[in-house]
């Protein structure tokens, strides 16, 4: 998003790599893409999706945005992935939110990391944040 409005892309031809990767042996497919239309945006937007014969249940994705103009320009937001869960899609007799989350040791040091799901659970991603009371080689 800029100023508050969601910069649409157009994908363009996409490029296939095979052989080694930074997990091993694999597949790479890189899909550039462009603004849609008259944005008066000059962004370039390249999607990674690599997979690895190892470890045939992943694959990881990420995106690189470069700034193809002559001017600065801020981003609001950009959103790789969204993903909507629902416990009820299997039971509807239960609510959407009746399920548990794993939420990892990024947050404060002993508090649980398997907690059963609210109505108003909410959590930030503190992924590689400086975990309170802990040290940064992990200790107390």
């Amino acid at each position: 998003m800029r100023k508050g409005n969601p910069i649409h892309a157009r994908f363009q031809p996409r490029k296939s790599i095979g052989g080694d990767g930074k997990l091993g042996r694999g597949k790479r497919v890189e899909i550039p893409a462009v603004p849609l239309g008259p944005s008066g945006v000059a962004l370039e937007r390249t999607t990674v999706i690599e997979a690895y014969d190892d470890f045939p249940g992943m694959m990881l994705v990420s995106v690189a945005y470069k700034n193809s103009g002559a001017a600065d320009f801020a981003i609001d937001q950009a959103v790789v992935q969204q993903h909507r869960f629902s416990a009820a899609v299997e039971n509807s007799s239960i609510p959407p939110y009746e399920m548990w989350s794993f939420q990892g040791s990024s947050y404060d040091w002993g508090k649980d990391d398997v907690m059963k799901l609210t109505r108003t659970s909410a959590q930030p991603n503190l992924m590689g944040a400086a975990v309170k009371g802990v040290t940064a080689a992990g200790f107390r």
